[in-house]
């Protein structure tokens, strides 16, 4: 089990303890998550009693907004971890998450704009 992510940046899929360490990777660097919206009904209505979280599969939405930030507190993780290469904490989180690369792909994705989380 996993998270799905699909937008208009394609798809991309995060295991399931992954995705909320991205998440905060992301806070660490200084995102600040406005919260998802869930979208809901054949005329996609917002629905106001969601809980605006992102650790569910219930196909919310991330905004444009929140996913450039997401993106760029991301590549500031990145390239934090390209200058200081031996910070522990940093290259073991890194490590964990599939390395670098994987890490970029997903901040060039979100860079794309909104998306789902299923």
């Amino acid at each position: 089990m996993g998270y799905d992510l699909e937008g208009k940046g394609g798809s991309f899929r995060w295991q399931f303890d992954d995705w909320p360490a991205v998440l905060r990777l992301a806070q660490d660097y200084g995102w600040r998550p406005s919260g998802t919206i869930l979208l809901t009904g054949r005329g996609w209505r917002y629905d106001p009693y969601w809980c605006r979280a992102y650790d569910s599969n219930d196909g919310q939405m991330v905004m444009q907004t929140d996913a450039l930030r997401l993106a760029v507190a991301l590549r500031k993780a990145v390239r934090d971890h390209l200058a200081h290469p031996r910070k522990k904490k940093l290259a073991k989180f890194m490590d964990g998450l599939g390395g670098v690369e994987h890490l970029m792909e997903f901040a060039k994705f979100c860079k794309a704009g909104p998306f789902r989380i299923f």
